[in-house]
């Protein structure tokens, strides 16, 4: 599947600025060095804080469940990148920018264990569903049911979850889910189906992402 984002990134408009120089600054520059390498070496997911109070940096760094650690390190080096030079000075800031895509959030606040459902963004291509689209609603929802139980009760570190379904003889469904592993149980399942309900335009791919988890189906 070939999709380009409309949205990769959120500057919190809400979130206050910080300076070069302030050790905040200093804090989170010195956790984003050192992101891509510990990303990779975890499996794919990392979160770390530095500092006290108000300068306490929060650092989360989320690869989708099928790579290797050598994508790891590159997507979340990339995300870091694009991030920083669009977003240069927001104390909290999120990327998907990434091709594979992954998750990079901070802040200057605790928000590992929290379910946010926001910010959202969402692509596809052009390719419309031209026949069968009550059946294929129906196989849809059947696949994602099985895909979000799968992931929400997955032992794996990321959870993740894929499956597949075929349609037509020559149409096969695909869906992809994660979520961030910091949440509670519970989390998981209410982030996945909150994904999995949202009115999103009826085209053959789309990759839908919330701030704690990301779906796919095509």
């Amino acid at each position: 599947m070939s999709v380009s984002f409309d949205q990769s990134f959120s500057c919190y408009v809400g979130s206050s600025n910080f300076t070069t120089n302030t050790t905040y600054a200093k804090n989170l520059y010195f956790i984003l060095h050192s992101l891509p390498n510990n990303v990779s070496e975890h499996g794919g997911f990392f979160t770390i804080t530095v500092g006290q109070g108000s300068n306490k940096a929060y650092v989360l760094g989320l690869c989708r469940g099928d790579l290797t650690s050598y994508v790891f390190h590159s997507c979340v080096k990339f995300a870091v990148d694009d991030l920083r030079a669009r977003c240069p000075n927001q104390k909290e800031e999120i990327s998907w920018s990434s091709d594979p895509p992954c998750i990079l959030h901070y802040a200057n606040r605790h928000f590992f264990k929290m379910l946010e459902l926001y910010p959202t963004t969402f692509v596809h291509n052009n390719r419309n569903i031209t026949s069968n689209l009550p059946q294929f609603d129906t196989v849809w929802e059947s696949l994602m049911e099985s895909v979000v139980t799968k992931a929400s009760n997955s032992s794996s570190t990321l959870k993740y979850a894929t499956g597949k379904v075929t349609f037509t003889a020559s149409t096969t469904i695909y869906a992809l889910t994660q979520c961030n592993p910091k949440l509670a149980h519970n989390d998981y399942d209410s982030c996945l189906r909150e994904l999995r309900i949202k009115k999103i335009p009826k085209k053959f791919n789309y990759l839908t992402w919330y701030q704690e988890a990301f779906l796919i189906r095509t």
